[in-house]
């Protein structure tokens, strides 16, 4: 994908600050993010630098339902916390498959989407979903890095979704296409490592101490295994919390 820069900028390396700026979307006050909406019209969008990014180009066709982005293919209603400034009510999207956030806005630089450089981006929420940008970790034998949605944060640990999208090449006749499939994962922040959840048998692995309760949560929830599992282990990680004694854990 070609990609044009838009506005003025000088690119500096960004230090990400990730899990530590989660509470940037969530703590703000309805009356600050009032302040600042008002604040960003006043001087014009173009002028607050929320489009400093790249001139967005789709490279892809895609048929029906199948595509790459969080959620919907619409922009939808959003905050970002970008280049150490919070913006609110901005119609963005999140592209899974490029792990990219794009903003909208038809009169920037004849394109009705930027690219928003990646590491500006603090984290950024869609609707009721929260995302963070974690850098890339290390010492793991799974590391995961980019947006990361947060489901649930702990006293003593963070639940998080990577969303992730495989492409496929499609054909109806002449006509050339595309579809993604979803093949996200879940990881659980803990002594600050990322470790990847499959079952229950990893988050055992994580908490040994509390096998037999682990155990009696999840026969609690085991319908709900059946139906929803990304809701399976939020319920079953948060009932966890809540169990966990700081006094048997080190560093959490």
């Amino acid at each position: 994908m070609k990609r044009r820069s838009v506005g003025l900028y000088l690119v500096f390396p960004a230090l990400v600050l990730g899990i530590f700026c989660i509470g940037g979307l969530r703590g703000q006050e309805p009356e600050e993010a009032i302040i600042y909406s008002q604040f960003d019209m006043s001087i014009g969008p173009i002028n607050s630098g929320i489009f400093a990014g790249f001139a967005y180009k789709e490279e892809f066709r895609v048929l029906g339902h199948k595509h790459k982005f969080f959620y919907s293919p619409d922009f939808l209603l959003g905050s970002v916390i970008y280049d150490g400034q919070s913006y609110f009510g901005y119609e963005m999207k999140y592209d899974v498959y490029g792990d990219e956030l794009l903003l909208y806005h038809p009169m920037v630089n004849g394109s009705q989407a930027v690219q928003l450089i990646k590491e500006r981006v603090t984290s950024f929420k869609i609707e009721s979903h929260r995302f963070v940008n974690l850098p890339k970790q290390t010492g793991n034998e799974l590391p995961v890095s980019g947006f990361l949605e947060v489901l649930l944060v702990g006293d003593h640990f963070t639940f998080y979704k990577k969303h992730r999208k495989r492409i496929l090449k499609k054909s109806d006749r002449k006509l050339l296409y595309h579809e993604f499939k979803d093949r996200s994962a879940y990881y659980i922040s803990l002594d600050n490592e990322l470790t990847q959840v499959k079952s229950l048998v990893h988050i055992v692995a994580l908490f040994p101490e509390y096998r037999k309760q682990l155990n009696d949560i999840a026969v609690k929830y085991k319908e709900l295994k059946k139906s929803d599992l990304e809701y399976y282990f939020t319920a079953v990680l948060s009932d966890l919390d809540m169990m966990v004694d700081p006094k048997k854990e080190k560093d959490l």
